[in-house]
């Protein structure tokens, strides 16, 4: 399965996702889990940067998705996920604050598109990974908690 997240998902920590960048820069901070690369091709052109507003955004970003190939892109991220793991395709931007989109979110609904496979957001804390069936023993959900916590990562 592929997922969408942020760089900073305290999920992220349980070490359970093959974490993949679609970013044109990496993060300069430090990482609770092992960045295992970046697939360029996701991550939107330079001349997108400054285009703020998703509709004008969509179509551009998609003629760049289209350009570089569902082939392509789909290989890359078949890569990732032949490690026996989910594939957590990672940005910046946290889309739970209201108002705020990214570039993953629109790829997210060009893949689905285009392979008729739904991307999903990665839930935010293990509480809602756990409603989501991907932690069944409560006890080991109390003992993630305690140790994400312990991290410093923001369980909001």
């Amino acid at each position: 399965m592929i997922y969408t997240s942020r760089y900073t998902n305290p999920i992220l920590a349980t070490c359970e996702y093959n974490v993949v960048g679609i970013t044109r820069t990496l993060p300069k901070f430090a990482l609770s889990y092992v960045l295992l690369g970046n697939i360029n091709e996701i991550a939107p052109p330079w001349s997108l940067f400054n285009v703020h507003d998703r509709a004008q955004f969509t179509p551009l970003y998609n003629r760049h998705l289209d350009r570089c190939g569902i082939s392509k892109i789909s290989s890359a991220i078949r890569a990732y996920e032949s490690q026996c793991k989910d594939t957590v395709l990672c940005c910046y931007e946290d889309v739970r604050k209201s108002g705020v989109w990214c570039h993953r979110l629109v790829f997210a609904e060009w893949w689905k598109d285009k392979t008729g496979e739904v991307i999903t957001e990665l839930p935010c804390t293990l509480r809602e990974a756990a409603s989501a069936e991907k932690l069944s023993n409560i006890s080991e959900l109390n003992v993630l908690d305690e140790n994400t916590h312990q991290l410093g990562f923001d369980m909001g």
